[in-house]
């Protein structure tokens, strides 16, 4: 256990200095989407692990995910002026609480049904990692066509 936690350590340390040194090489829309990427595949990837030193690199690789959060809220920041910064911190941090409640609620319970030993049921205790890559997915998928929309009205495309 103590050694799973240094990796997740390892890789939240590493987050500060990536945030700092690799955001702005890279540019903040870029390093979302690959950073994102990143947490995706490594979560993804926590169901087919048939050894446990395996999971090192998995964690470290999942930890770039802690990179992408603080650069979508920059990015968001820019788009509102001073004044709406209040309401636009309470209503984020909102939304991440959100995951926080419910994901106790459903989460056991898919894992419950699908490593039951019943015949009728499928047997992949992995599927709640393969679930939260898919909403890593979905979230890298919003960003993507959000920052497209960013370039077109930059560019001077208005029908979108």
């Amino acid at each position: 256990l103590g050694c799973f936690t240094g990796a997740l350590g390892f890789g939240m340390v590493m987050a500060g200095p990536m945030t700092r040194f690799v955001v702005p090489k890279i540019g903040e829309h870029a390093s979302i989407c690959i950073f994102l990427f990143l947490g995706g595949i490594g979560v993804a990837f926590y169901p087919f692990v048939w050894n446990y030193y395996l999971l090192f690199p998995l964690i470290i690789v999942r930890s770039f995910n802690n990179v992408a959060m603080p650069t979508i809220q920059a990015v968001i920041f820019k788009e509102f002026d001073e004044s709406r910064h209040g309401g636009l911190v309470g209503t984020m941090y909102n939304v991440i609480n959100v995951p926080g409640i419910i994901g106790p609620l459903i989460f056991p319970q898919i894992f419950s049904y699908f490593s039951s030993p019943k015949p009728n049921h499928p047997h992949f205790p992995g599927i709640v990692f393969m679930l939260t890559a898919g909403c890593n997915a979905i979230v890298l998928f919003i960003c993507s066509v959000y920052f497209i929309q960013i370039r077109k009205r930059k560019q001077g495309y208005s029908e979108l």
